[in-house]
């Protein structure tokens, strides 16, 4: 049986980006009693593992032919099948090593140099640091720079800077920075200005007694660059927004196209306006728990409702109807033609209506003049006919105040009343031609001798 006993494992790190990184293994190699092994070519397999024992491997090598001279030898782990630096990247690391087909040798010896410099080695460039300070650097040009400000007096930040010559590189492109008053703050720069200057494009900030933005700008000269297009925003009294400004504007002004909000107090919405008045959007239902899609007029007022229940409003802020529109109309509605569901499919219990004659007759047709508008009209009084057919008859919601009469359900009235009347007219003719062949006083004729 053979022995190891590791002298050194050191990183040797290159200065060329694309050679890999090799870790130097120095060890001696014994027999039992720890006399020296025999020179000579050993067959040396190395393996990387993240337990000290069992586990699988995530990496091995093998050596076919490791020198000896005085048990002494050396390899340079990764020059054979080169590992990947995320090997480093958590978690500790155990080397084990095998000698030709003898079991591995234990204990694993855990790595800790290797991975801190395996780590270190992803950040290439020229590196500058200071107090307080650390910079990034390619040929000179300066591509990310950490500043920790003196904390009482200038705000910590990070910054990218464009490493393309026009616009110059000192001009940034990201900038991440914490300013002494708690704020914070998170701005894209546009890349695309052919002259430098400071105008943002997009902005996070975080102010402890005045909420969190999130803002997008214009990086176009007009409307000017700090006139903000897009803003998420949350206030210091938990209310949330998301607002859409107007990017077509002549002059810099501040109304809103689109927002969305939600509010401790007051749920949450979604508005479309113009010029500051809202018109459609979804708001919390006062009927409903799941909100209504809504339309509005200049004044505010709600024109169209569709709500999470299923109804439909037109003109009214009613909804207890699956279709409501609006009293008292100054337009009539108008289509081309509307149907109503009446197959035998859907239907039982089917009868003709009976003394249909005697319904109509106790109907009554009336004129009127709307209270509300004042217009003439004619047609029935809903109370009445519920009286008589009940079945077209309409009520609030309490049950007892009729509203409505369905005018299109009593044609069935009718035309088994029209039918009725025509029986009794057919009737009173059959006589009348009776009569006329019969006159009365008149004896009826005899057949000739």
């Amino acid at each position: 049986m053979r022995l190891i006993v590791c002298i050194s494992l050191v990183v040797l790190a290159s200065v060329v980006i694309s050679e890999p990184l090799l870790i130097n293994y120095q060890g001696r190699l014994t027999d039992a009693s720890g006399n020296a092994v025999p020179d000579a070519n050993y067959m040396l397999a190395f393996g990387l593992f993240r337990d000290s024992t069992g586990g699988t491997a995530l990496w091995t090598e093998v050596h076919s032919a490791v020198h000896t001279s005085g048990g002494m030898f050396t390899v340079r782990l990764g020059s054979v099948n080169p590992y990947n630096l995320d090997l480093f990247d958590s978690g500790a690391l155990f080397l084990q090593v095998q000698i030709g087909t003898e079991a591995p040798v234990i204990p694993r010896t855990r790595l800790t140099t290797a991975p801190v410099s395996a780590v270190a080695r992803r950040l290439y460039g020229d590196i500058q640091t200071g107090d307080g300070f650390l910079n990034v650097a390619k040929g000179g040009t300066k591509m990310i720079e950490l500043t920790s400000g003196t904390g009482a007096a200038s705000r910590a930040s990070m910054v990218m800077f464009n490493p393309q010559p026009e616009p110059p590189g000192s001009d940034p492109l990201i900038q991440m920075s914490a300013d002494v008053g708690g704020t914070a703050g998170l701005w894209l720069y546009n890349p695309m200005l052919t002259v430098p200057f400071d105008e943002k494009v997009f902005e996070v900030t975080n102010n402890p007694t005045g909420g969190a933005s999130m803002v997008m700008f214009n990086p176009q000269p007009e409307p000017p660059g700090s006139d903000p297009l897009i803003q998420m925003k949350t206030g210091a009294d938990g209310s949330a927004g998301l607002r859409l400004f107007n990017p077509m504007t002549a002059t810099p002004y501040d109304q809103k196209v689109f927002e969305l909000v939600n509010n401790s107090s007051g749920g949450a919405a979604m508005h479309f306006l113009s010029n500051g008045t809202e018109f459609m959007g979804v708001d919390p239902s006062p009927w409903h728990p799941g909100g209504d899609l809504t339309m509005r007029d200049a004044a505010g007022s709600q024109t169209i409702i569709l709500s999470s229940a299923g109804s439909l409003s037109i003109g009214t802020s009613s909804t207890a109807n699956i279709l409501t529109v609006r009293q008292y109309s100054s337009t009539d509605p108008i289509a081309d033609a509307w149907t109503t569901y009446s197959s035998r499919r859907w239907k039982t219990n089917i009868e003709t209506i009976n003394d249909p004659l005697s319904k109509v007759v106790a109907l009554r047709g009336v004129t009127f003049d709307w209270k509300e508008t004042g217009k003439h009209d004619f047609g029935l009084i809903a109370e009445e006919v519920a009286e008589v057919v009940p079945e077209v008859v309409a009520y609030d919601d309490n049950g007892i105040d009729a509203k409505s009469v369905d005018y299109a359900r009593l044609t069935a009235l009718l035309i088994e009343a029209v039918k009725e009347q025509q029986k009794t007219i057919a009737d009173m003719k059959s006589e009348i031609d009776k009569l006329k062949a019969h006159p009365v006083g008149q004896p009826a004729a005899t057949a000739q001798q």
